[in-house]
């Protein structure tokens, strides 16, 4: 079991669609929440976390999840996930997952949602900038200010 994370979703987009998320909890009291998860990585997730076996149908996340060969070989050079970095133009993430096989360490940028579920699978480190993480707190802050006006109001 992951208790570090949480699959959370969005009813209030006025659209009708359901916005889904993944809420990480980490050291000290402190979460980052991301949102817009695809579906289907939200669901491997929890199915990941849940302990439960992968369905009948898979996805190519449920086959990756469960394929002996496929963690083998990555587990051996995936080191850690890094979520570290935000596009304040469009309010995207991205993290980086670190490398290492031999004498050679690269990293390749990744959608948040993807480097988290293969950490997951691998059983690697996630972590979070601590700019991230005080910009979420920020943000919060700002959130927790305009309710209570409007409870004023």
């Amino acid at each position: 079991m992951h208790p570090f994370e949480e699959i959370i979703e969005d009813y209030r987009t006025g659209i009708g669609a359901v916005l889904i998320g993944l809420r990480l909890y980490l050291e000290e009291g402190k979460m980052l929440t991301l949102v817009n998860i695809p579906p289907e990585i939200a669901l491997t997730i929890q199915r990941l976390n849940r302990g439960d076996l992968p369905p009948e149908r898979q996805s190519i996340y449920d086959i990756l999840a469960h394929n002996e060969k496929f963690r083998s070989i990555f587990e051996n050079i995936l080191d850690k996930v890094i979520i570290d970095e935000i596009d304040m133009s469009n309010g995207l993430y991205s993290a980086h997952a670190i490398f290492r096989s031999d004498d050679l360490t690269f990293s390749v940028k990744m959608i948040p949602s993807h480097a988290i579920y293969l950490a997951l699978v691998l059983e690697k480190p996630i972590y979070v900038a601590e700019e991230l993480v005080r910009l979420e707190e920020e943000a919060e802050e700002f959130s927790d200010d305009e309710d209570e006006e409007e409870e004023e109001e």
